[in-house]
C-alpha cells in the first residue's frame, strides 16, 4: 500500500518489491484486519458526512467509499482493489442504497419499491436524459451487453458505456451490421457471425 502512495518517489525496482510485498500482506487475514481497524474510524467519518459504505469483495471488509450517484469505481481503503458500485436513490422513498448487479427488476432495501434495471439507467444515461423526441432522432435505445447478455442494458455515461444489469464498464458500442441491434464489443463481422440478438446472414442459409 505504501506503493499506491508513495510510488512516484520510489524507484521503480523499489515499487515492484513493495508491491509483491503488498501482494502476500493482503492475503493475511490479520494484516487486513488491522489496517481495517485502523482506518475505520475515517470510514465511519465518510459515512457521517454521507458517503456509503460497500463491502469489497476480495479483504470483505465495508471499505469502499462511495460518494457520487451513479455507477462510480472506487479503491477500496484496506486492500486497494478497485470495483464500481451504483449508488441510487429510490423514488418512493428517496433513501439512497446501492443498486444490486441484476438483471430485471429488484427492490428498494428501504420501501420495497420495484424498480427495473432501465428505471435506474435513466436516472444516469445520455439516453435517459433525452426528451421522447430527441430519443427518437438519435436513436436512445439502450443496448445488449456482450458479458451478461442482456438485451436494453447498456448506456452511456460520461462517454463510456456501462451495463446496469451486471456492472461492467464498455469502452465500445455499436450496431450489428445484420439486426442493427445497439451492442457492446466489436460489431466487426457481426453481419456475417451476427450478435447477442441474431444469429447473422451466416444462418440464413
Amino acid at each position: 500500500m505504501l506503493a499506491d502512495q508513495w510510488g512516484a518517489i520510489f524507484s521503480d525496482e523499489l515499487t515492484l518489491r513493495i508491491s509483491q510485498i503488498n501482494a502476500v500482506m493482503k492475503q493475511h487475514r490479520s494484516h487486513l484486519d488491522t489496517v481495517y481497524a485502523e482506518i475505520r474510524p475515517d470510514l465511519l467519518a465518510e459515512e457521517q458526512k454521507g458517503a456509503v459504505l460497500a463491502r469489497c469483495w476480495i479483504c470483505e471488509h465495508e471499505a469502499h467509499v462511495v460518494v457520487a450517484k451513479g455507477p462510480e469505481e472506487t479503491a477500496c481503503k484496506v486492500c486497494t482493489s478497485r470495483e464500481t458500485f451504483l449508488r441510487h436513490t429510490c423514488e418512493a422513498c428517496a433513501e439512497d442504497f446501492l443498486a444490486e448487479p441484476v438483471a430485471g427488476s429488484q427492490q428498494c432495501p428501504h420501501c420495497s419499491a420495484a424498480m427495473s434495471h432501465t428505471d435506474i439507467a435513466d436516472a444516469y444515461t445520455d439516453e435517459g436524459a433525452m426528451s421522447p423526441h430527441d430519443a427518437l432522432i438519435d436513436d436512445a435505445s439502450y443496448g445488449c451487453c456482450v458479458e451478461c447478455s442482456t438485451l436494453e442494458s447498456v448506456g452511456t455515461v460520461a462517454d463510456r458505456f456501462f451495463c446496469f444489469s451486471c456492472h461492467t464498464w464498455h469502452e465500445t458500442m455499436g450496431h450489428c451490421e445484420w439486426c442493427s441491434s445497439k451492442t457492446t464489443g466489436d460489431v466487426e463481422d457481426t453481419y456475417w457471425n451476427g450478435c447477442e440478438q441474431c444469429e447473422g446472414r451466416a444462418a440464413q442459409g
